[in-house]
This record gives C-alpha cells, sequence and structure tokens, in this order.
C-alpha cells in the first residue's frame, strides 16, 4: 500500500493495481463476468435454482455497490464468502461425489433424482462449466478483494488520522535534524 504526500499537505492512499489495471475495474468485471455467466445458466433452469441464481446476481450487484464505493464492511463479507466459496466448491463437493461411503450406489442416485427435480438442468455439462467458472472467477476474486479490503482500510485510518488535530499539528511542524549524528552528503 503506498501513501502519496501532496502539494496542500495532505496524504493520499494510491489505489492498487492488478496487472496495470486498477483493482476496482478488475473486480467490477470479474463481478458482472460472474452475473452474465448465470445468467447463461437461468436460461436452462427451473423456477427454484434460477431463483437462487438471480439472488445470487443481487447479491453480485450489492457487492459490486460496496466495492464502488468502497465499503469496507461488504468488501470484508465478501472476501470471507469466497474463502467460504472455493472451500465448499474445492472440498466438500468432491468429498460428497467421489466418496464411496456418501455417494455410493443406491444413494448416490436418490441424490441425483433430487437434484432433478430441485430444477437443476438435466445437461450435467453446464453444472460441471457453471461450477468451474465460478469457481475460478471466485479464486480470481480473492485477491483483489484483499488488495481493496487493505485499501479501503487505509483510507479510513488515514481519514481518522488526518482528522486528529494533534496529529495535524505535529505534521506541520517543523523537524529539526539530530546534530550528534552525522549525515551524509
Amino acid at each position: 500500500m503506498s501513501i502519496r504526500h501532496l502539494e496542500d499537505g495532505r496524504f493520499e492512499v494510491l489505489q492498487p493495481f492488478v496487472f496495470r489495471w486498477p483493482a476496482k475495474k478488475v473486480i467490477l468485471s470479474i463481478l458482472v463476468a460472474d452475473a452474465i455467466f448465470s445468467i447463461l445458466v437461468i436460461v436452462q433452469s427451473s423456477n427454484i435454482v434460477a431463483s437462487f441464481l438471480l439472488c445470487s446476481i443481487v447479491l453480485s450487484a450489492i457487492v459490486a455497490v460496496g466495492y464502488d464505493r468502497e465499503i469496507f464492511p461488504i468488501i470484508y463479507i465478501h472476501f470471507v464468502l469466497c474463502l467460504l466459496y472455493i472451500f465448499f466448491f474445492a472440498a466438500i463437493i468432491p468429498m460428497v461425489f467421489y466418496n464411496p461411503q456418501i455417494c455410493g450406489g443406491e444413494k448416490c442416485k436418490k441424490m441425483l433424482q433430487w437434484m432433478e427435480s430441485v430444477g437443476l438442468p438435466k445437461n450435467w455439462i453446464s453444472i460441471c462449466c457453471f461450477s468451474v467458472g465460478t469457481l475460478i472467477s471466485h479464486i480470481l476474486m480473492t485477491p483483489v478483494s484483499l488488495r481493496m479490503m487493505k485499501f479501503t482500510a487505509a483510507c479510513k485510518a488515514l481519514d481518522e488520522m488526518m482528522a486528529d488535530e494533534e496529529f495535524t499539528r505535529r505534521l506541520q511542524r517543523p523537524i529539526y535534524p539530530n546534530i550528534s549524528y552525522p549525515i551524509p552528503v
């Protein structure tokens, strides 16, 4: 995190970048791509799954507003939810589907029948593509979210420090060098 000292005496926290792009624009574009990806799956889904995906799109819109306005609690909640999502899709679901004690034989058929009755698309390729696509988008969002979290926390701390009169008074007084130490020129 970099802080710049402006000519008028104020300080400013520089926005974080990801591969030469501002982190805010990167995370907003990933959220929009995830929402578009969800819309493509909604077209093939039934009412229950479509309503769930519509709720996730609304949640993505709320998170996008939080990132756009740099609201720390929303960014923090989104970071934690990204980590939970990654853990769930990378650890829990494979453990359930590839463990023969949990999903083996007749039990797995009942689970698949229940998933079809709920309204998941019958095409398993689209479900796998959606799961992998959203998993990749959440993996990409996690480090950018962490950078934005640090940025908003630094901005808030800097605003609080600049609001403190004692701190600003100390910043404005001249600093005299200690003569006892040699100053290399």
